[in-house]
């Protein structure tokens, strides 16, 4: 008997997009397009989830998978070759790019419901909530989701992209500087 395999792949606001494709085996690819409506923002099909054995890209430590507690704060980035890079926290994607000189495309996960999304779209959310690195930065889709957290976490207000950036080159700077150790910085990885 032949196996089926569905992949879904990305989803686009209110548009039609290419969003599963079967392959059986020995036979060639079928791809199927259909209508999707998602109120998430468009979002690269290449995109993929990280494995028990998937570490940051940059400071090795362990990247939560969607099911973990902190795998709501796991960020992915394509290069310009497109391949997935993880990050166990939104600041190791942006100092993986401060070490290797490099542009990629950010994503992060929707705090609610866990599916990715361009960290350029996101509502972003600074809080003492207790992340993988301890950036303390949460991700929405939407301001109701936002501000529903910022009642219940602790310090809470909203931030953005340039924040994160801000806080991720301070820390770089300073473990390049003192030659400190980033994995020395993780709070909750086993």
């Amino acid at each position: 008997m032949k196996k089926l395999a569905v992949i879904l792949m990305g989803m686009s606001l209110m548009s039609t997009g290419t969003v599963a494709y079967a392959q059986q085996e020995g036979q060639a690819q079928q791809v199927k397009t259909v209508q999707t409506k998602t109120a998430y923002n468009a979002v690269n099909h290449k995109l993929q989830e990280p494995t028990k054995k998937t570490t940051c890209t940059h400071c090795n430590m362990k990247v939560y998978r969607v099911n973990d507690t902190l795998g709501a704060y796991a960020a992915q980035a394509t290069d310009k070759h497109g391949k997935n890079l993880f990050f166990d926290d939104v600041g190791c994607m942006f100092s993986y790019q401060f070490k290797h000189d490099t542009v990629v495309t950010k994503y992060v996960r929707d705090y609610q419901s866990k599916k990715w999304m361009r960290l350029s779209k996101a509502i972003i959310v600074k809080s003492d909530e207790k992340t993988p690195m301890g950036y303390g930065y949460t991700f929405f889709n939407n301001q109701q989701d936002a501000k529903r957290f910022m009642k219940k976490a602790k310090n809470a207000k909203m931030s953005s992209i340039h924040a994160i950036k801000k806080d991720a080159k301070k820390r770089f700077d300073a473990m390049n500087g003192s030659g400190g150790n980033h994995g020395d910085m993780h709070m909750e990885h086993k």
